[in-house]
């Protein structure tokens, strides 16, 4: 009994610190300015330069080989995505909404 209680905690311990305990759901925004550059806000920054392609601006707010990105909805001249796999020290879906320029 004793050894199946310490199992108990060790695997609530293990999964608390293991990255799929803290990973999360986020978001991704897109927009682009009058001149037709894309910017972007993520999980891992916001972008300050423009760039020529969504795509472009999308890949400096996310890691691509981390974050999974799906198309939720367009709101006026901004593009929302879901992104999976935010960790807690990745800025939060209300970061991004507060930072995002739309």
């Amino acid at each position: 009994m004793k050894c199946s209680h310490g199992f108990a905690v060790l695997a609530l311990v293990v999964g608390f610190f293991s990255g799929s305990a803290v990973a999360g759901n986020g978001v991704v925004i897109t927009w682009q300015n009058s001149s037709g550059y894309w910017f972007a806000c993520g999980p891992v920054q916001c972008s300050s330069s423009g760039s020529r392609s969504e795509e472009q601006a999308m890949s400096y707010v996310i890691h691509e080989d981390k974050h999974g990105v799906s198309f939720r909805n367009k709101s006026g001249r901004c593009y929302l995505y879901d992104a999976s796999n935010v960790e807690s020290y990745e800025n939060s879906s209300e970061k991004v909404y507060r930072l995002a320029k739309c």
